[in-house]
């Protein structure tokens, strides 16, 4: 569903509801085909989530990944205070800049993510696509998303083991 879902909200506030109806209904139309086994995921971006949270919620994803390194993870907020209860892949790093991201500025990102939801919940992916970037851009910067997903993992086993 993409930004699909904010970017053809009518202006009119009066129109937003049947508009949003039709789009939930048309998304759980598409998917609703597949397999009790089959996880259904939806990427979201550059939506203000708190004017959707019922909308996304009606989706009835499995997992929603989200640009949120752009936003330095603000668009987070709404959704965990909500009744949302979907995976979520919140977006460490911005796929738009054509540098390498930093372990420990995913870090930092991941360690955010992981305050708000539990770490079951939790996917690590970068903000959005990758097709605008070269390979010799996308593999370090997958490389060092992996480590940093390595090292919130391990910190998270860490602190669990200790309490057990």
């Amino acid at each position: 569903m993409s930004s699909a879902l904010g970017e053809g909200l009518p202006l009119r506030r009066k129109d937003q509801p049947e508009y949003l109806a039709w789009a939930t209904e048309s998304f759980r139309l598409a998917t609703s085909s597949v397999a009790n086994t089959t996880e259904v995921h939806t990427h979201m971006c550059y939506v203000e989530f708190s004017d959707l949270l019922d909308a996304i919620r009606d989706l009835d994803v499995d997992a929603i990944s989200i640009e949120a390194a752009r936003s330095g993870m603000s668009v987070l907020e709404a959704l965990a205070s909500s009744s949302i209860l979907a995976q979520v892949g919140p977006g460490v790093y911005d796929i738009h800049a054509p540098l390498t991201p930093s372990i420990a500025a995913m870090v930092m990102y991941l360690e955010e993510a992981a305050s708000m939801f539990p770490i079951d919940r939790l996917w690590v992916n970068p903000d959005w696509g990758l097709k605008t970037r070269t390979w010799d851009q996308v593999v370090p910067a997958l490389e060092n998303m992996v480590a940093a997903a390595s090292i919130v993992r391990s910190r998270v086993q860490s602190v669990s083991e200790a309490r057990a």
